[in-house]
């Protein structure tokens, strides 16, 4: 699960940072350290799926677990969050 949360911001900023690397708003020290993350994370990504560890088709199923793990307990530290404020406010 340590992957997922670099991955969901290199997607995210993926776009916006394109957009300021060709109107040359951000340098090219700056653009080029964004893909060399970007490429050693797909690198480990890639490498938990070609895992010789796992039974056949469980790296897929593990990575898809650990997306839904990942995105409940955002939603659970949100909530968790919403409820304080609610709580500061009474």
């Amino acid at each position: 699960m340590a992957v997922i949360e670099p991955m969901r911001k290199l997607q995210v900023d993926r776009t916006g940072l394109n957009v300021l690397a060709n109107r040359k708003l951000v340098s090219d020290e700056y653009y080029y350290e964004f893909l060399a993350s970007e490429r050693a994370l797909n690198s480990e990504i890639e490498y938990c799926f070609r895992s010789h560890r796992l039974e056949e088709g469980w790296s897929r199923s593990i990575f898809e677990q650990a997306i839904g793990f990942w995105k409940m307990n955002l939603m659970k530290n949100h909530a968790a969050a919403v409820e304080a404020q609610v709580a500061k406010k009474q």
